[in-house]
């Protein structure tokens, strides 16, 4: 599917069919609505974020129905914020990299992930991020990280030593409930521990 060098917005649903194709993204693209790929089965290949976008809300959810997506999704460097933007469900584990300067992230992310890489800018972890996301290995939080929301890696199957930074300051509850750390280092200044950490 080739989309016009001039378009700059692609609008909400805009993609929910059953097309089995590349879909290439031109970097004039300023807005994506939500559940624009949402319903797609058969979408392959590189997606490219394109670079002038800065939020990401919703813009990936339900790509992929039925875990059929295959390939990769590039966040270019200049996006600030992330919401709810890659609720999928994919066959495969995907690497995942949040690039410098995205500052919260929310919403649902895939349910297969092999590695979390968290830049250093990362202040917020909304809820739900990763609940369910079967990680299955020791994830490393952003040293100057303020607030995880409520069960945010709840059930992920994060194993091994996790650290939460001196800087965050709230804990949202079952933020971390049933997974199978050995270790777990609470802030100093942490006030409260919330129900079910």
């Amino acid at each position: 599917l080739i989309l016009p060098s001039t378009l700059d917005t692609i609008c909400s649903e805009a993609f929910c069919c059953k097309y089995k194709c590349e879909l290439k993204l031109t970097d004039n693209i300023t807005y994506i609505g939500e559940y624009a790929f949402s319903g797609t089965r058969n979408f392959y290949g590189t997606f490219h974020v394109p670079s002038k976008l800065k939020q990401l809300v919703g813009t990936f959810t339900g790509l992929g129905s039925n875990g059929s997506f295959v390939g990769e999704i590039v966040i270019p460097q200049g996006v600030t914020s992330i919401d709810g933007a890659f609720g999928v469900a994919l066959k495969n584990s995907v690497d995942i990299t949040i690039p410098p300067g995205v500052k919260t992230i929310g919403g649902r992310w895939p349910s297969r992930i092999s590695s979390i890489h968290f830049n250093d800018d990362l202040e917020e972890i909304g809820s739900y991020c990763f609940y369910l996301s079967s990680v299955h290995y020791p994830i490393s939080l952003p040293p100057h990280l303020k607030s995880i929301g409520d069960n945010a890696f709840r059930q992920s199957g994060c194993t091994g030593e996790l650290v939460i930074p001196e800087s965050c300051l709230k804990i949202g509850m079952r933020a971390f409930d049933s997974n199978n750390f050995t270790k777990v280092t609470l802030p100093s200044n942490l006030e409260a521990i919330p129900i079910g950490m």
